[in-house]
């Protein structure tokens, strides 16, 4: 069942069934899509992809041939052409995207600037902002990995946690601001508040509740490294 409920709704339907277009040119090129819902003015316009689903106006607004798309906000996913089983939740999130796919962008500007990366979930305001082509991140909270560009398989989970990560892969921040000054170094595990935060370009660095420092292969361990004992070894 077709339904069409505003102006020039599912304007161009010819054999697309059980699309539903609500607002102003909600579904307006749709000729062939089938199993779509557009809801907001421009919603899915120009699309004519399969199960896609844009709630809010111009939500999948370029929209032409990818499919399982889900799009929720103004301007959420706006850009995508031929991107597929995206997921957008809030305002311009996944904005910029074209062809990357399986994203996930929870927040407001979340994944704003990726274009073809693929993988990708974003979970707080402006989180994975000005990621492009990246691939594999997970960046959860506030800023989190907000300048990621082009680096994979980051995991940040809390408040500007890998902020300023440009191209470094591969990395583990756990805790509000870690790995926070980390641009380019890659491998490196920072546990706890500000865990790492002198490490900028290092790598292979491990630092659990301590800053740690920028050079290659280290260890650091809160009230381990450097610290005296009473009696025993101390641990190197």
């Amino acid at each position: 069942m077709t339904t069409a409920g505003g102006g020039d709704a599912l304007n161009a339907r010819t054999t697309g069934a059980g699309n539903k277009g609500l607002g102003w040119r909600s579904l307006f090129l749709d000729s062939t899509g089938s199993f779509n819902t557009g809801v907001g003015g421009g919603a899915l316009a120009l699309n004519n992809g399969d199960s896609n689903t844009a709630v809010g106006a111009a939500a999948l607004l370029l929209n032409t041939a990818g499919t399982e798309n889900t799009a929720i906000g103004t301007d959420a996913l706006v850009f995508n052409d031929m991107g597929v089983q995206n997921n957008a939740f809030g305002a311009f999130a996944l904005f910029n995207n074209t062809g990357g796919n399986g994203n996930t962008a929870n927040g407001v500007q979340a994944l704003y600037s990726n274009t073809t990366g693929d993988a990708n979930t974003a979970s707080g305001f402006f989180a994975l902002l000005n990621n492009t082509v990246g691939i594999d991140n997970t960046a959860e909270g506030v800023d989190a990995l907000v300048n990621n560009t082009e680096g994979n398989g980051n995991t940040g989970i809390g408040f500007e946690v890998l902020d300023a990560n440009d191209t470094g892969s591969d990395n583990t921040a756990i805790g509000t601001i870690a790995l926070s000054q980390n641009a380019s170094g890659s491998d490196n595990i920072a546990i706890g508040v500000s865990a790492g935060d002198q490490i900028t370009t290092a790598s292979h660095v491990i630092c659990i509740g301590a800053a740690g420092a920028n050079v290659d292969n280290g260890c650091y361990i809160g009230r381990i490294f450097g610290g005296t004992v009473p009696g025993g070894a101390t641990v190197v």
